[in-house]
């Protein structure tokens, strides 16, 4: 198996500063659902910065390999927005910095 760290930063444009933590948390939910769903991606956390408008995303997957944790990661950050009525215009386009965990938990 494989684990895929993301860190991501998303602005949030056409929302007013009073409407940032509430679709912040409504992300980290849809978020938490997703990992609970069984996908593979667990220890999701989502923050806000109201005053540039941007909500920060870090989230790992662990899949058989590279290829399908990061796209596990792309779908689900994707998804969150979409479920909380975010759109995702040009999000092929969207460079994600990608990271490969290759440590092993060795038996004592």
């Amino acid at each position: 198996m494989r684990q895929v760290s993301f860190h991501g930063e998303f602005r949030l444009i056409g929302l007013s500063r009073d409407q940032m933590p509430t679709v912040a948390e409504a992300i980290m939910e849809e978020m938490l659902k997703l990992e609970e769903s069984g996908t593979g991606l667990f220890d999701s956390a989502v923050s806000v910065d109201v005053g540039k408008f941007l909500v920060e995303i870090e989230t790992i997957a662990s899949a058989t390999d590279f290829d399908v944790a990061t796209a596990i990661i792309r779908s689900s950050v994707r998804s969150a927005f979409h479920a909380t009525g975010g759109h995702t215009a040009g999000w092929d386009d969207v460079v994600i910095e990608q990271q490969r965990d290759n440590m092993k938990l060795l038996s004592a």
